[in-house]
């Protein structure tokens, strides 16, 4: 039974990694197997595989729904997440979810397509994986290189799931100023976050939010905010220090 398991376990694994899923065609029926899968798992077998392995299939199935066309991709990813909560909760250590976990399912709902209730749930799930993140972080002050706490990856998806999820509004921004100042608080500010904030929200807002940089930070200049090149450079050091850095340091 276990080496059944086993396999198939693998064959899930290598249909997720594979270009068929990213193909065209792949996302409308894989998800439909993805769902399927994930119902198997909530029963008794799967505690028969290693809890690596455990985690790892679970979290490629997280993946999976986020790279899907399913308007209910959100709410699945969220099954999962409970599911390795389950399992945590009975004694499986290595079942804890950390930021990854959390930042896979915040890009399921980021990216989510449907009707209003969906996008809805969505935002909510995000929200709640944010919150996670935040209280359950380690040091703030500390460069995150053991997935403790929000990082710039974290503060950019929510970021555009507030694009994407929330209806532009007062109460949109006003959130979205919020977690700007947490984000720069913990120094988790990159070039990423100010080019998509500029991409998807009015211009007095990001000049509103860049407006507490020092005068000599070229963010602090509207003009060249609104349509200049940024650089990591630009930033203010303290909203920067502890991102992790990427290949590229500039952005149009």
């Amino acid at each position: 039974m276990v080496a059944y398991v086993v396999i198939v376990c693998l064959f899930l694994s290598f249909i997720l990694d594979t270009r068929l899923y990213h193909s065209t065609l792949g996302p409308r029926y894989i998800v439909s197997f993805l769902m399927f899968w994930s119902f198997l798992l909530s029963f008794t077998f799967i505690s028969l595989l290693p809890p690596l392995t455990q985690n790892m299939l679970l979290m490629k199935v997280i993946n999976a729904f986020a790279k899907s066309n399913s308007p209910s991709k959100a709410v699945e990813a969220e099954s999962i997440l409970h599911m390795m909560l389950d399992s945590y909760n009975n004694g499986n250590q290595q079942a804890k979810p950390s930021v990854i976990t959390y930042s896979a399912i915040m890009n399921a709902c980021a990216y989510t397509q449907g009707d209003r209730e969906d996008r809805r749930a969505a935002f909510r799930i995000a929200q709640s994986c944010l919150k996670q993140i935040v209280s359950g972080g380690g040091n703030e002050n500390s460069s995150n290189k053991n997935n403790e706490g929000p990082n710039n990856i974290v503060f950019r998806t929510f970021f555009t799931a507030c694009a994407n999820l929330v209806p532009p509004g007062d109460k949109r921004n006003e959130l979205v100023r919020l977690v700007f100042e947490e984000c720069c608080r913990r120094g988790m500010l990159d070039v990423k976050i100010i080019v998509n904030l500029r991409r998807s929200f009015s211009n007095d807002l990001v000049s509103s939010l860049c407006s507490k940089a020092s005068s000599s930070s070229r963010i602090s200049n509207r003009d060249h905010l609104a349509r200049g090149r940024i650089e990591l450079e630009d930033l203010p050091l303290e909203w920067r220090s502890n991102i992790t850095l990427h290949a590229r340091k500039h952005i149009r």
